[in-house]
């Protein structure tokens, strides 16, 4: 499978917005073992699969930054803090 085959996640990669961002993704059965706040990995894509079977990349960037990468078109889809949202807007 291509690179473009895959659907690009931005995940959030400070401290605490990490560990909620961790805890919603667990609750839908999503595991990415490098995300984990347990985690001393200092790996920024991580490859992972939805329930469903999609073939995923996480990219891990400072969470002001996801925002400009899905208007860019760089990533599909992002998670990212409500304040960095307003602040964009």
């Amino acid at each position: 499978m291509s690179y473009e085959d895959r659907l690009i996640v931005g995940l959030p990669d400070g401290k605490h917005i990490r560990k909620a961002t961790w805890n919603l993704l667990t609750q839908a059965g999503i595991f990415i073992p490098d995300y984990s706040v347990d985690s001393e990995a200092r790996n920024y894509k991580s490859l992972f699969y939805l329930p469903s079977g999609v073939e995923c990349i996480a990219i891990r960037d400072r969470s002001r930054d996801v925002i400009y990468a899905l208007l860019n078109g760089s990533h599909d889809l992002v998670i990212t803090g409500s304040d960095f949202v307003e602040d964009f807007l």
